[in-house]
């Protein structure tokens, strides 16, 4: 039997690795990775764009019960309060990109790439009365590159109020900005529990039923 040179087996474990992380990332922006089946059991099947993404956060939200929408509704909070921590520091900041870029970020770019399905149940889950709005917006969803659908009137200002904003669009600046990088951390921390808290549900369930089993 021919042995395996070392160098390739490092090359092969490397490129495992590059295709897991990945994979987590796309799983993290609420993307389909046929890799991931079984590691990531609440993929977004068959969905196609910030439409799909919509579509997927109102199923996920859907789906939950009292005690889970509870939980839900405590993480989201969490969200919110890290982004009005931000918003409140950053302000001197965000006022001088607003003079500079006069909202150049939110113009001709791709939405479906900058906003996912996390951020839509974030906001969804404290702001139910924004879905009309919001579905109004995706209705203007093309294949090109646009203006983003959640603009007011598709001018400005933005739909969503500042403490309660796609994680993307509140950590993002036109450059580095060390003294806002612990509350920009805060941010993408309490997103990651969002993320987890879908992740991991099928498991926490399943441990529901064992243990209810257990205790018959």
């Amino acid at each position: 039997m021919q042995r395996v040179p070392l160098a390739a087996k490092k090359t092969r474990i490397q490129a495992r690795i590059a295709l897991w992380a990945a994979g987590v990332d796309r799983f993290r922006d609420g993307r389909e990775n046929p890799q991931l089946i079984g590691i990531c059991p609440q993929r977004s099947m068959g969905y196609v764009g910030l439409n799909g993404s919509f579509k997927a956060a109102e199923e996920k939200i859907a789906t939950l019960n009292a005690d889970e929408r509870k939980k839900l509704l405590s993480i989201c909070r969490k969200i919110r309060g890290a982004q009005t921590a931000l918003t409140r520091k950053s302000a001197p900041i965000l006022a001088n990109c607003l003079v500079k870029c006069q909202g150049l970020c939110c113009r001709n770019l791709h939405p479906g790439d900058i906003i996912t399905e996390w951020d839509l149940i974030y906001i969804q889950t404290l702001a139910p009365e924004l879905r009309e709005a919001m579905a109004a917006g995706l209705g203007r969803e093309s294949f090109f590159a646009s203006d983003c659908l959640f603009l007011k009137n598709g001018l400005g200002p933005c739909l969503f109020p500042e403490s309660l904003r796609p994680e993307r669009c509140v950590i993002s600046f036109c450059r580095v900005e060390p003294s806002i990088e612990k509350e920009i951390g805060r941010v993408m921390g309490e997103f990651s529990r969002l993320v987890r808290f879908f992740w991991f549900r099928p498991f926490r369930r399943l441990g529901s039923r064992a243990l209810r089993v257990l205790c018959k």
